[in-house]
């Protein structure tokens, strides 16, 4: 595809190409490492055979939020209702129960190509996101974004451990962002932003991380830093004797001079 793409048509009818039976190449014309692996063959005396890959047994699962979908869903049910008590029975409904009575006639209306969408024939909607959901998420998934978080700081030596209260609160909040499980990213982003940029240069190693941590983060960090003042001056020791060091191999080298001391 070439220039800026509005619609999304083009990318569904190039979306179309790959979900029917084809040949699809493994490398772009303009992808830059294609190129080089081109010329690393041709230098070899070897000839550039084409990579490619059937699409014939290959399982396409399209996802997306959706957002307005369920209240069009909505609109279209209650129109067809006719009587007194003819929306009784959908006064609680949520637009998450919507989505399960979505037509294709919906889609194409949302923006989807009559062609693309008549080859999803299977339709799954899938419930909104509990608070005891992204608190499982946090707590027991793989590669859960606070154990990344772990690891960034292990990368520093410097732990943290959270208790299931502030697990509890990061969920709470990560609900209001109403952005399903992305929200807990946003709400732990807000929590250690300055955390990451103001502990690794301490003599901090290791924080409690608790519910009021969640609340008031810029305070707890400030105690944390107080709390460890007295390590700041071994820090700032280790790094004056690195420094040192390397200043005197750089020295020796050319005959300069130099006197120190702590």
């Amino acid at each position: 595809m070439q220039g800026r793409d509005v619609s999304g048509r083009g990318v569904q009818i190039n979306l179309l190409k790959l979900m029917e039976e084809t040949d699809v190449s493994l490398f772009s014309p303009t992808d830059m490492m294609a190129q080089m692996q081109a010329m690393m063959e041709v230098s070899r005396g070897n000839k550039v055979g084409k990579k490619s890959i059937n699409t014939r047994h290959i399982l396409f699962i399209v996802s997306g939020a959706f957002g307005k979908l369920g209240e069009a869903v909505k609109k279209r049910i209650e129109s067809n209702q006719v009587g007194f008590a003819s929306n009784q029975d959908f006064l609680e409904i949520t637009n998450y129960d919507y989505l399960n009575k979505v037509e294709t006639t919906d889609f194409i209306k949302y923006g989807f190509e009559p062609e693309f969408i008549g080859r999803l024939p299977v339709r799954v909607a899938c419930q909104k996101l509990e608070k005891e959901d992204l608190v499982m998420i946090l707590s027991g998934s793989e590669g859960s974004i606070l154990e990344q978080y772990k690891s960034d700081f292990g990368g520093y030596h410097i732990n943290f451990k959270v208790t299931p209260e502030a697990i509890s609160e990061i969920a709470h909040r990560a609900i209001h962002e109403q952005t399903g499980a992305r929200g807990l990213m946003t709400v732990l982003e807000k929590v250690f932003r300055n955390y990451k940029f103001e502990l690794p240069s301490t003599g901090v190693k290791t924080f409690k991380v608790t519910s009021d941590t969640i609340s008031h983060p810029e305070e707890n960090l400030n105690e944390v830093l107080k709390a460890n003042l007295h390590a700041q001056r071994t820090v700032m020791r280790k790094d004056i004797e690195v420094f040192s060091i390397a200043f005197a191999i750089i020295a020796s080298q050319k005959s300069i001079p130099f006197i120190f001391t702590l």
